[in-house]
């Protein structure tokens, strides 16, 4: 098995270089670099993972914890890999790993901090909850543990989080109908009182607050609550917006994208033209928005973008003592046009 000192006698480097080459460490030439990476390749060297560890401190190991569980649900699949695929996008550039932990999908009382004080990671990025359990957050911020949270905003200034512009989304995605020459514009939302999902009722108070700083029509009959977020209760919205009768609304705006597919779907199938009759937008971008015909417009949420984010901003902490200093950032949605509105 090769050795560090093989490969720095086949580069024909010292073998100090090696070690900063293959620790990801930024003070060597180009060159330089290349002439090792290619030694390593030849000789097919691994680094030891536990004298890395044993001579640095760290493992060289991202942790992921998420209640999401995999190829359940293609949505949630689709949001959990594009955020997975920012944080590994950076372990790639950085020589770092990734562990993905979906105990809290399954277990009552899961251990969400088990990764890191196993020393199998040398942080956490927190993907998937609505809320990370308060006693965790306190845990965090008490140990100093490296952790960063996507899509929620703990109330310690020093724990960094990442989350979405979901109030001015909903405010855009109103306009994007207007645009379009809706007159009557609805919205279709969870129950608050059945499930709680803060990015979805974000989208609704920006969409109220344009409601009510442009003085637009509205009728309390055009806020359709259903039970989840499914295409299932999509299909049950279009009946409702159906039963409105001449009270229609010509414009549609669903929470997610699911809502929206599900809504369209019965729609095409009960002979109801999209986007002639009823204009719909959704929000998330999933692939299969683009599949549908009409395609889906929608505002597409910055999921690789954000898992990089959080992966730099875990470096930060794991090479920092300023815990004092906030990290958190809200990024924008984009709106993607489809033929959905015309």
């Amino acid at each position: 098995m090769a050795t560090q000192k093989d490969v720095a006698k086949r580069a024909g480097v010292s073998f100090i270089t090696v070690s900063r080459v293959v620790n990801g460490l930024n003070n060597v030439k180009e060159e330089t670099r290349r002439r090792v990476e290619q030694a390593i390749w030849e000789l097919k060297y691994y680094p030891n993972a536990l004298g890395r560890a044993l001579n640095s401190g760290r493992v060289g190991t991202i942790g992921v914890v998420t209640p999401i569980r995999m190829h359940t649900d293609f949505g949630a699949d689709y949001y959990l890999i594009s955020i997975l695929n920012g944080i590994e996008h950076w372990c790639r550039k950085n020589a770092s790993d990734l562990i993905i932990s979906t105990q809290a999908s399954q277990d009552e009382n899961p251990d969400l901090l088990n990764l890191y004080h196993k020393r199998k990671v040398d942080g956490i990025v927190f993907v998937g909850f609505q809320r990370v359990p308060s006693s965790v957050i306190n845990e965090i911020h008490g140990e100093r543990i490296p952790s960063v949270i996507i899509a929620d905003r703990p109330s310690f200034d020093d724990l960094p989080w990442i989350d979405t512009d979901n109030i001015n989304a909903g405010s855009q995605a109103l306009e994007q109908l207007l645009n379009h020459g809706c007159q009557r514009v609805g919205v279709v939302l969870h129950d608050i009182n059945v499930m709680e999902n803060l990015n979805i009722w974000d989208r609704w108070l920006g969409i109220k607050e344009t409601i009510q700083n442009r003085n637009l029509k509205w009728s309390e009959e055009w806020k359709i609550d259903v039970p989840d977020l499914t295409l299932d209760s999509g299909a049950m919205a279009f009946h409702a917006w159906k039963n409105l009768g001449s009270n229609r609304p010509d414009g549609m705006i669903c929470g997610n994208d699911h809502l929206a597919i599900g809504f369209i779907r019965e729609a095409l199938a009960n002979g109801i033209r999209v986007p002639e009759d009823v204009k719909v937008i959704g929000f998330d971008g999933i692939p299969e928005g683009r599949w549908l015909i009409p395609d889906l417009a929608t505002m597409v949420q910055p999921l690789s973008d954000m898992g990089y984010l959080a992966a730099e901003f875990l470096e930060a902490r794991m090479t920092s003592n300023a815990h004092s200093t906030s990290l958190t950032r809200i990024m924008p949605l984009t709106f993607r046009n489809g033929k959905s509105i015309g």
